[in-house]
């Protein structure tokens, strides 16, 4: 929306992997932002349906330049 741009659900089959193709796309997509003055770009949480962290992916993440900030979640038992 506007000056910050959500990267979601992205996925790669093995051969994109071998190919390095979700590096491909996420270089580019930082690219377009720069060249259209994106101001953030949110690539997204890191966590397993457990809520621990995918460490491959974040990895991943800030080699591509990413900040990690941590995002706290609230449950409120309405029962």
């Amino acid at each position: 929306y506007g000056t910050i741009w959500k990267v979601q659900y992205a996925f790669g089959t093995d051969e994109g992997f071998t190919l390095k193709a979700m590096d491909f796309l996420y270089l580019e997509i930082i690219q377009l932002a720069r060249d259209q003055s994106v101001s953030i770009i949110d690539l997204g949480t890191v966590n397993n349906s457990d809520e621990t962290i995918n460490e491959g992916l974040q990895r991943f993440k800030v080699e591509l330049g990413a900040l990690k900030t941590p995002v706290y979640t609230m449950r409120l038992n309405l029962q």
